[in-house]
């Protein structure tokens, strides 16, 4: 009975109401990059609170408690950030929060600058990104800004990927075809954009027939932000990539604050033929060896930041000076001669050519977009 008496006591005692608090709303924006800063720490102070910024630098605190609150922004490369909020209970604190890179941050008119032990090294701005990508990632990856070997021969990307450990190029010619990981052949390497496999068929490598492996001059790289490579596999890639899977990620207006267009021009020599003038080439007839290149792109959002477009357009020509052996073979063997293979003939010729890569992509797409429509040739 005295238990009873307990148990009803405890019952009509009413539970406390839940203490109000508030929600900090932020996004991380690099002014002098004008991109948004993906994967950037936000650590909440005074808590174990801990996120990390969206694609388009945004991050969220629920249930902070009401009054003062500190958050701390880290990012490799940059200058630590602390920002200090005004929590209300049941009311948003927003703000845009700027992170500088140490390499860009400005110096105050008669401040003292101390200059830290110089070291011959370097590495682009844009390659922090990268680096908080792979450091996030609960794989095996190295992720590398596509941007931080400058400009790439034809824009194409196995000529960035040959400047990474481990990786390993297939050529046909002078171009670089497709990829091996982990000394495995090109069919078992899986090639993606943005998570989306792509087409893995190649008629110009398998001796004659078809190969499964993914040729990269159906595609450019300035279309790429930045390249991951997977070296480890899990549930969710395909079984037919073992050795590994190299995703390559797309640009997105996006990452980006207000309107943008930039271009670059140049051209293209070869020292082969290092002249202006008219020279005999392929097909037998005289042409110019230096050929035109640009890199064309624009980006801006729409609607408030609901409607993001980006457009670009390049074009990579290169002439390339070549030779060609043929081998011609007698498999007749006879009395005097019993071996099956003979070579009776070795024909060395010119065989130059020029390499032409249009590309285009465009991503007139809303929020968090997740395909690219690009096109090479």
């Amino acid at each position: 009975m005295p238990t009873s008496l307990a148990a009803e006591a405890n019952a009509a005692v009413p539970a406390a109401p839940p203490a109000a608090t508030g929600t900090i709303i932020g996004r991380v924006f690099n002014p002098v990059a004008k991109e948004y800063v993906g994967n950037a720490e936000v650590r909440l102070e005074g808590t174990n609170q801990v996120t990390y910024t969206e694609s388009d630098g945004s991050f969220r605190f629920d249930k902070v408690a009401p009054g003062s609150a500190s958050i701390t922004v880290n990012y490799i490369g940059y200058n630590s950030v602390k920002e200090t909020f005004t929590v209300s209970p049941g009311q948003p604190a927003v703000r845009e929060i700027n992170l500088i890179s140490t390499a860009s941050t400005p110096v105050k008119e008669g401040e003292v600058i101390k200059l830290d032990a110089f070291v011959v090294s370097s590495e682009r701005e844009g390659n922090s990104k990268a680096i908080m990508d792979q450091r996030r990632n609960m794989n095996i990856t190295t992720s590398v800004s596509s941007d931080i070997f400058g400009d790439v021969e034809d824009n194409n990307v196995g000529e960035f990927l040959k400047y990474l450990p481990g990786v390993d190029l297939d050529y046909v010619e002078s171009e670089a075809r497709g990829p091996r990981l982990g000394g495995m052949d090109g069919q078992y390497v899986g090639v993606a954009f943005d998570g989306n496999r792509t087409a893995s068929a190649d008629y110009n490598r398998g001796g004659g027939s078809a190969s499964r492996a993914t040729s990269f001059e159906g595609f450019s790289i300035t279309s790429v932000d930045s390249i991951e490579i997977y070296r480890t596999t899990s549930p969710e890639f395909d079984a037919d990539s073992p050795a590994g899977l190299i995703n390559m990620k797309t640009k997105r207006a996006f990452d980006r604050k207000g309107r943008h267009f930039e271009y670059s021009v140049g051209m293209n020599l070869n020292s082969d033929a290092f002249t202006l003038e008219r020279t005999w080439g392929p097909g037998d007839r005289k042409d110019y060896k230096w050929k035109p290149n640009y890199n064309l792109s624009y980006s801006d959002t729409f609607f408030g930041n609901k409607l993001g477009i980006l457009l670009s357009a390049s074009r990579a020509n290169s002439f390339t000076e070549q030779y060609i052996v043929a081998n011609g073979y007698n498999a007749s063997p006879s009395a005097a001669d019993p071996r099956p293979l003979v070579t009776r003939q070795i024909d060395f010729k010119d065989g130059p050519k020029f390499v032409l890569k249009d590309a285009s992509c465009s991503r007139p797409i809303g929020r968090r977009p997740r395909v690219s429509y690009c096109r090479s040739t």
